[in-house]
């Protein structure tokens, strides 16, 4: 193993570092206080929380994850600066269940919105789920949890919802699971990250 030894005589105690700056090497026989690097910086976090209310559908379009009748769960951010990206941690809690049936797939899906603008599709995890080739019937159950850095370029509102479907309408399927024992709460995390 290399040791480093660390020349530090270039900097004496009259040097004083500015709020922000980092001692650094400046060659290979001095060093000085330097700026930190910019970027990367999380700027601020919102977390929305989905522990009250099951959305159940068998329907083979697109339907919204719901936070109470007739209230489509959403978790928004409004970013400080147009060079920031939102970090999106979801962790929706979807089961599918056909009951005597071989195909309890799905697909889940994440939407986002500038403003007051339109949703626009930016993730998909389509055949969610599991195909059952006895025939016996199925219930499964996982989190739909894709991590996705996401370019707004604006000032405004952004606004992250989820929508679910299912593969046939024999088949439901849920997200949040909310009654019972078995109770499951879906969050989404969002991250103003600096440029």
């Amino acid at each position: 193993m290399a040791i480093t030894t660390i020349n530090n005589r270039a900097i004496n105690r009259a040097d004083t570092a500015a709020s922000g700056q980092l001692w650094t090497a400046t060659s290979a026989t001095a060093s000085d206080f330097q700026a930190a690097a910019a970027g990367g910086k999380i700027a601020q976090v919102t977390t929305g929380t989905n522990n009250g209310y099951d959305t159940t559908s068998n329907a083979t379009s697109n339907t919204d994850v719901l936070s109470a009748s007739g209230t489509t769960w959403e978790t928004a951010i409004t970013p400080s600066a147009t060079s920031s990206k939102i970090l999106i941690l979801p962790a929706v809690y979807i089961r599918q269940h056909w009951a005597g049936g071989d195909d309890a797939r799905g697909t889940v899906s994440m939407w986002a919105k500038i403003g007051g603008g339109s949703y626009a599709e930016i993730d998909r995890a389509y055949e969610f789920g599991q195909y059952d080739y006895g025939s016996s019937g199925i219930i499964m159950a996982n989190f739909y949890n894709p991590t996705t850095l996401y370019t707004s370029n604006t000032t405004s509102a952004v606004t992250i919802k989820f929508a679910i479907k299912a593969v046939n309408t024999s088949m439901s399927i849920t997200t949040t699971w909310a009654s019972g024992a078995d109770a499951h709460v879906s969050r989404c995390t969002l991250l103003e990250v600096g440029a």
